[in-house]
């Protein structure tokens, strides 16, 4: 749309807000509904795994583009920024769509966001 050069009108921009308000909410009390720290041996193995493979490759691409390019630049921030952000929610309704484990997808999306928000705030206090 920003190539096109479209512009929404005021009623369509005040429509999408008002449903973008119950959002947050929603996603909480999803994530919190299956939320269990009842892990079994299995479960935090996987769930260390897990964390392991996310965010490793995120570190890494972000210490490449660092040290690779031009910081100064905000598509190299966003890039960098982008490859430590959190789960999304939407783990937690495939998990259960799919009949696997949505308390662990609960777990692995709370776990993500608190490393992820350190992660980032790490990089935005450097930067």
């Amino acid at each position: 749309m920003n190539f096109l050069n479209i512009k929404l009108g005021g009623i369509v921009k005040d429509f999408i807000y008002q449903l973008s308000i119950p959002n947050s909410f929603l996603v909480l009390f999803t994530i919190g509904y299956f939320l269990d720290f009842n892990l079994n041996k299995d479960e935090l193995k996987a769930l260390g795994i897990g964390m392991f493979v996310k965010f490793l490759p995120g570190i890494i691409l972000f210490l490449l583009l660092a040290f690779l390019f031009d910081t100064s630049q905000l598509i190299v921030k966003i890039i960098a920024i982008g490859s430590i952000l959190p789960t999304p929610m939407v783990a937690v309704v495939y998990s259960n769509e799919r009949r696997l484990n949505p308390n662990l997808a609960s777990v692995f999306i709370t776990m993500s966001i608190i490393i992820g928000v350190v992660l980032m705030s790490i990089v935005m206090l450097k930067w």
